[in-house]
């Protein structure tokens, strides 16, 4: 399971005292590197994602290992909240591509304000392109090959305005539920994004 934040920037790094400390650190003169407060500066983020271990460079050749019994094994639920103040939409649609991740119908990223204005593209859009394809909830073992079959769904899910979308779980019910649900399942044999009921804790 994960939360759909990778690829993401930090905040702190708009920080004017922790970009001093940045450029000390990488010799980098803050004049000319830090001068623009960007949540897209390229400096920082290529900090950030250096610093940040648990992205997709780091575990996704795992989770979607396509040899013997590892890649039967490897089911995934990822939750991404929907908009999210931390990840921009092109990042977390690289971190769920790279991690071959379907969307879940329906989803709301098509709200976001760069999604509408025509500057970024939804997840159901993008993800099919990938080789991906949507689905509609509940669903399991949506992606087979000969011999072997795995779940592997992305659900979006509303966030509260001004909130990391990659902390839904701390938000939302629903999220707990989808994540009981298909643990349960996974323990019955049959793992199942998006069952019914709510399931045991």
């Amino acid at each position: 399971m994960s939360s759909a934040g990778g690829a993401g920037w930090d905040p702190d790094s708009l920080d004017p005292e922790l970009r001093q400390e940045l450029a000390q650190l990488l010799g980098w003169k803050p004049a000319e590197h830090y001068r623009a407060q960007s949540r897209f500066d390229p400096h920082a983020n290529l900090l950030d994602w250096a610093l940040q271990p648990a992205e997709p460079q780091a575990f996704a050749h795992a989770a979607r290992a396509s040899t013997s019994a590892l890649w039967h094994a490897v089911h995934h639920l990822a939750l991404q909240g929907v908009p999210s103040q931390q990840t921009p939409v092109r990042a977390a649609n690289a971190y769920h591509a790279t991690l071959g991740l379907s969307p879940a119908l329906p989803t709301l990223d098509h709200s976001d304000p760069e999604v509408a204005a025509g500057h970024e593209t939804s997840a159901a859009v993008l993800l099919p392109q990938a080789g991906f394809g949507a689905v509609k909830l509940p669903n399991w073992y949506n992606q087979t090959k000969p011999g072997l079959a795995r779940t592997a769904v992305l659900v979006q899910l509303p966030a509260p305005p001004g909130t990391d979308g990659h902390r839904v779980l701390f938000t939302s019910k629903e999220a707990w539920r989808l994540v009981r649900c298909f643990l349960q399942s996974w323990r019955d044999g049959n793992p199942t994004v998006g069952g019914t009921g709510e399931c045991s804790d």
